[in-house]
């Protein structure tokens, strides 16, 4: 299992611990090496994973949860995830591959309330990012996030 699903699965774990002692706020999760993380017995997560980098660009990041979504699903847990696909969208600047959506907190708040997650990941940190952490802090729904590059 890589880290990066560990984590996540220790975050979310986390996260269905008492929602006032947690909402809106972000612990640092850190698991070691060979750490066996798995949801409450019987339990099957549904993890909301929500990203600008998405096909059809082609990086890390892109492929770090393209992966990260193939271990959880194969362990039985539920993934989506919230991309900018089919919005309208700009080219981030001095990073032109990388598309940002306009004004994507519709979608966001579609998929929040018709996916009912059990955990909500925030992987990047541009439009569709920043849309989901307003959401979630409006509405106390706790969530995770991760830093991947560092932009200008």
């Amino acid at each position: 299992m890589s880290l990066l699903t560990t984590w996540l699965l220790e975050a979310a774990m986390i996260l269905g611990m008492d929602a006032k002692a947690h909402a809106g706020s972000v612990a640092p999760v850190r698991a070691g090496r060979g750490a066996h993380i798995t949801a409450p017995a019987g339990k099957s997560l549904k993890i909301l994973i929500v990203t600008d980098a998405w096909s059809p660009q082609v990086n890390g990041v892109v492929r770090t949860l393209e992966v990260l979504g193939r271990e959880l699903t194969a362990r039985g847990h539920q993934v989506r995830y919230a991309t900018a696909e089919n919005h309208t969208t700009l080219p981030l600047p001095t990073y032109p591959e990388i598309r940002l959506a306009l004004f994507p907190r519709q979608t966001i708040l579609d998929a929040i309330e018709g996916f009912a997650p059990d955990a909500i990941h925030i992987a990047t940190e541009g439009t569709m990012g920043l849309s989901a952490r307003a959401i979630c802090l409006e509405r106390g729904l706790r969530f995770t996030t991760s830093f991947h590059t560092r932009f200008p």
